[in-house]
C-alpha cells in the first residue's frame, strides 16, 4: 500500500484511555488492546488492526485482530508484522508493541483525558436506538464495521482535521453522549439521543423529524 504526505500513523493503548473502564468491565474477556491504524484522508479510508491481551485461565494471550475490510492493513505494515514475527514465544505487553510501534513511526494517541468538543452539526436523522449506555465494545459488536449514523469517513475527517485523538468507536460513543442529558432545544425533553437542526439547535428524534417532514 502506497503511503501520502498526509498520511498518519496512530496507536491507542485501551487501559490507558479515559474510557478504559467501561470497555475493559466484565463480562468482556480483554484485558487490554493496543489498537493501531494508518489514517489517509487524501484515500478517504484507514488501515486499521489491533493486539488484543484476553482473559484465558489467567495466562493471557496476544491475538492479532483484523476485520476483512482491513486486511489492506496487513499491507500497510510489514514492518510492524516483521517485528511481531520477531518476538518469539515470549508474550508481549502493551508496552512492548507500543515500543515497536514508536519504532515504525506509529504516534501515541491515545486519549488520556476525556474530550470536551461537542457533537459536530449535521444534518441526518439518528436511525440507531439504543446506543446510550453501551460500551465502545458493545457498539462495535452491535453495529460490526461501521455505526450506520457516525461512519468512520466522518472520523477519519474530524482526525485529519486534528478535531479529535479518540479511535473510532471511543468517537462515536463520544457523539452519542454528548448531548443526551441536555435539554430538547425545542420541547425540552431529556435523556434521549439529540440532532442538530439548522437554526433550531439539538433537538430530539421526535422533533428532528417533524423539522424535517417540514423541509
Amino acid at each position: 500500500m502506497k503511503h501520502g504526505s498526509n498520511d498518519t500513523k496512530i496507536f491507542i493503548i485501551l487501559s490507558q484511555a479515559w474510557y478504559a473502564a467501561a470497555n475493559l468491565a466484565p463480562p468482556c474477556e480483554i484485558i487490554d488492546e493496543v489498537r493501531f491504524a494508518l489514517l489517509a484522508p487524501k484515500q478517504g479510508n484507514t488501515s486499521e488492526m489491533a493486539i488484543q491481551w484476553i482473559n484465558l485461565n489467567g495466562n493471557p494471550p496476544a491475538k492479532l485482530v483484523v476485520y476483512d475490510d482491513a486486511w489492506n492493513a496487513l499491507a500497510a505494515f510489514p514492518d510492524v508484522i516483521q517485528q511481531l514475527g520477531e518476538i518469539g514465544k515470549k508474550v508481549p505487553t502493551p508496552d512492548d508493541i507500543a515500543s515497536i510501534l514508536k519504532k515504525c513511526g506509529f504516534v501515541d494517541a491515545t486519549p488520556r483525558e476525556r474530550a470536551t468538543a461537542p457533537l459536530k452539526e449535521s444534518t441526518f436523522i439518528p436511525t440507531a436506538k439504543g446506543d446510550f449506555g453501551l460500551s465502545c465494545a458493545d457498539l462495535e459488536k452491535k453495529h460490526g464495521a461501521e455505526h450506520q449514523d457516525f461512519t468512520r469517513a466522518d472520523w477519519e475527517q474530524d482526525v485529519s482535521g486534528w478535531n479529535t485523538s479518540l479511535g473510532y468507536w471511543a468517537w462515536v460513543l463520544h457523539n452519542i453522549e454528548s448531548h443526551y442529558f441536555d435539554e430538547c432545544d425545542h420541547c425540552k425533553a431529556q435523556e434521549t439521543d439529540k440532532h442538530y437542526v439548522e437554526n433550531i439547535g439539538y433537538v430530539c428524534p421526535t422533533c428532528a423529524q417533524e423539522f424535517n417532514a417540514k423541509t
